[in-house]
């Protein structure tokens, strides 16, 4: 199991690449790969579309594949070249600002994997922590993933059917509470970055959506999600 495109160098000949999901910079393993599998994505993702190029089996959107996966990073919880269980999807599933780089745009979109870069490269950015993309696809059922699919894939209605299929959209989500798991696990990271700041129950936070796929060449998202301002505590 691979999480980020710095390790794909402990990917070796014939193996089957195990990953939250690939971009173009994940290109050059699909050329010793036998198979890749993903915990998200869809027919026309880069994973998707790749292997049918290299004419291999890929399985995208599976929202499992990561926790059930071996980690080949080394150091705890990893095995280069051993047989140990991986991590947990609960242990990647929020990530630091600190151990953020920009190739983990797959991972928390292009802006919180930007500002990790720039973190690393020593310029001054705000603190925080990201929700991976595979965090929150693994707890949406699969009949809710389902559904959802159904009205993305609808063809394009008028602009009254677009906001009823919107509003369905969100109560798919919505209406499913989160597992203690990932409750834990943003806890845990807010605990983190609050001793980094020194601000204790004083830490006031914006809480911002960075989708994986918020820009591209065939469609742009950017500004049509929420930005919740002054978030002083866990509720």
């Amino acid at each position: 199991m691979i999480t980020t495109v710095s390790d794909l160098h402990l990917v070796e000949p014939g193996e089957i690449l195990v990953c939250g999901g690939t971009t173009t910079e994940w290109t050059p393993a699909f050329g010793i790969i036998t198979a890749c599998v993903c915990d998200t994505g869809g027919s026309l993702t880069h994973a998707a579309i790749v292997s049918r190029e290299y004419g291999i089996p890929c399985v995208v959107g599976t929202a499992i594949a990561t926790q059930v996966g071996q980690d080949r990073r080394p150091g705890p919880g990893g095995r280069p070249g051993g047989h140990r269980p991986g991590a947990r999807v609960s242990q990647e599933a929020v990530i630091d600002l600190d151990a953020i780089r920009g190739s983990d745009a797959g991972r928390v979109g292009p802006k919180m994997a930007r500002l990790g870069q720039l973190a690393a490269d020593g310029w001054r950015v705000p603190d925080g922590y990201a929700v991976t993309a595979s965090a929150l696809d693994g707890w949406l059922p699969a009949a809710a993933r389902g559904e959802l699919a159904r009205l993305l894939a609808a063809p394009a209605p008028g602009h009254g059917e677009l906001t009823g299929l919107a509003a369905r959209a969100r109560e798919l989500v919505e209406s499913k509470p989160l597992p203690s798991w990932l409750e834990e696990a943003v806890a845990g990271a807010h605990a983190r970055l609050s001793a980094r700041t020194g601000r204790d129950a004083g830490l006031r936070v914006a809480v911002r959506s960075s989708a994986v796929s918020e820009d591209g060449h065939a469609a742009s998202f950017a500004g049509q999600y929420e930005t919740y301002l002054g978030v002083s505590r866990r509720p």
